[in-house]
């Protein structure tokens, strides 16, 4: 467990494989925005614009920016036959905050970490 949401801070506390604990909170920490251009017209895009992908907002919708606004929409950037070619893939991290006892911390949820009945705010 860190002390804040980021791999770089101080180590608090570790969980050993059979610990139970308690999540009270949790943030997501965007490291990359993604990138995409449009090949072909989609709904209102014309080919050439950029989206600057901002975040994945679950449930196959991401947010994007594009000419100074914002939009939640479903990926259209995905394959040959896509309306737009994905040129770079928005990083993010899923930080919780647990506590153990007396003891609180973050750590990062990856595909790596195996986790059960985690419910999350």
């Amino acid at each position: 467990m860190h002390t804040r949401p980021d791999d770089s801070a101080v180590v608090s506390f570790s969980l050993q494989p059979s610990d139970t604990f308690v999540v009270d909170s949790s943030v997501v920490r965007v490291t990359r925005f993604g990138r995409a251009v449009l090949r072909q017209r989609y709904e209102g895009y014309t080919p050439g614009d950029t989206l600057i992908i901002t975040g994945y907002g679950g449930e196959g919708y991401y947010r994007t920016w594009r000419r100074g606004h914002a939009h939640n929409q479903r990926s259209f950037w995905d394959g040959d036959s896509a309306p737009a070619k994905l040129l770079r893939p928005v990083q993010q991290e899923w930080w919780v905050h647990v506590r153990h006892g007396n003891a609180s911390g973050w750590v990062v949820i990856s595909d790596s970490i195996r986790t059960h009945n985690l419910d999350c705010p």
